[in-house]
């Protein structure tokens, strides 16, 4: 018979990590720097760039099919009123 043979590895706690040493009166919090902060102001602008006119030709879409709409409504009531009234405008 064969022996399988097993490798057995030896798990080992890392040493925790050493906290930063903070001065009396200094901000214990990271701020985001100005550099940082333009870099998102531009990605959100040319995202923005992006979707107007995305944005444009969906609203003069939209502007079509609500004149169509209306002149639908027109012709029905046209057509209403003179089935009504016998031909006559």
């Amino acid at each position: 018979m064969m022996s399988s043979s097993r490798h057995t590895y030896r798990r080992t706690a890392l040493p925790p990590a050493p906290l930063p040493e903070y001065r009396e009166g200094e901000c214990s919090h990271r701020a985001f720097t100005l550099v940082e902060l333009l870099v998102v102001i531009g990605i959100i602008a040319i995202l923005m760039a992006l979707i107007l006119p995305a944005m444009k030709s969906a609203n003069e879409q939209s502007r079509s099919v609500k004149c169509l709409s209306n002149l639908r409504q027109l012709m029905v009531a046209a057509n209403m009123y003179i089935a009504e009234n016998r031909g006559a405008y």
